[in-house]
């Protein structure tokens, strides 16, 4: 799982969250799910309520 604190570090090193919104990570996480439908890629992200996101992978049959 990966919290929203963690991808707010990632994209914003030098603080926590700094200059890093909500509404920032919410786009970026709907960007991720089009391009994977968009690719037919097997994976999916779950949001988990108060804690984070996760990803989903099925296997390539």
């Amino acid at each position: 799982m990966v919290t929203r604190d963690d991808i707010a570090k990632a994209l914003s090193p030098k603080s926590l969250r700094d200059g890093v919104s909500n509404e920032t990570i919410d786009q970026l996480i709907f960007k991720v799910r089009k391009k994977l439908r968009e690719n037919n890629i097997p994976k999916e992200i779950k949001t988990i309520a108060d804690r984070g996101y996760t990803m989903l992978v099925w296997p390539f049959f």
